[in-house]
């Protein structure tokens, strides 16, 4: 019974330490998206891929169209 008394004891101990020293961070991140033909391909092509049941190949196949896509251009 002494042991876990002492086990308790020394988790909330050390639990309020760690906590001491937690401070939060406020840092604003800006998230900037490129939007181009390729990004627009990319997408139709994945989705319908997806629509036919093709996962697997969705990926694959929606950068290749993106490449594609890039050399027509």
């Amino acid at each position: 019974m002494k042991k876990l008394v002492f086990t308790v004891l020394a988790v909330v101990a050390f639990s309020g330490v760690a906590m001491l020293g937690t401070q939060e961070v406020k840092e604003e991140v800006t998230i900037d998206f490129v939007a181009d033909n390729c990004t627009d391909v990319y997408h139709e092509t994945y989705k319908e891929f997806q629509d036919l049941g093709l996962e697997y190949n969705a990926a694959k196949e929606a950068f290749a169209a993106c490449k594609e896509s890039k050399v027509l251009n």
